[in-house]
């Protein structure tokens, strides 16, 4: 059987969607004293005292944690974009509640992220906006 470059690519994607959405049940912890430029919630005026995040406030470590989880695959360790577009300056082009509700609801090829909670979607996409 003869495979075409589109059979080639469909299956591929769907490997890395898989793949990606396995890592998201992962319990993965970080060393705060590995990471020299990590942001406290204070710093950057995150969690108010009922845990809610207002657009623009953000627990940076929690935001890197669910994107090395769930998006890494297919935006790229730096948010070059591989699979998917680039995010480096998403915040330029998209609000908090836009990326939110891509994250939610996908786009295009990407599928929606139904494995984050709420808080989870509005953390990433709070710390993904501040990418100008």
């Amino acid at each position: 059987m003869k495979w075409s470059g589109w059979k080639l690519f469909a299956v591929a994607a769907a490997a890395v969607l898989v793949i990606s959405g396995c890592g998201a049940a992962n319990d993965q912890t970080e060393d705060p004293a590995n990471d020299q430029n990590q942001e406290t919630p204070a710093e950057n005026g995150a969690a108010d005292g009922n845990g809610d995040t207002a657009a623009g406030d953000f627990d940076q470590a929690a935001a890197e944690q669910v994107y090395q989880a769930s998006c890494l695959a297919c935006h790229g360790a730096n948010l070059e974009g591989s699979v998917g577009p680039q995010l480096t300056d998403v915040g330029a082009r998209l609000s908090v509640d836009e990326i939110a509700d891509i994250i939610k609801n996908g786009r295009n090829t990407m599928p929606a992220q139904a494995q984050l909670s709420d808080e989870e979607v509005q953390n990433l996409s709070a710390w993904l906006a501040a990418k100008k």
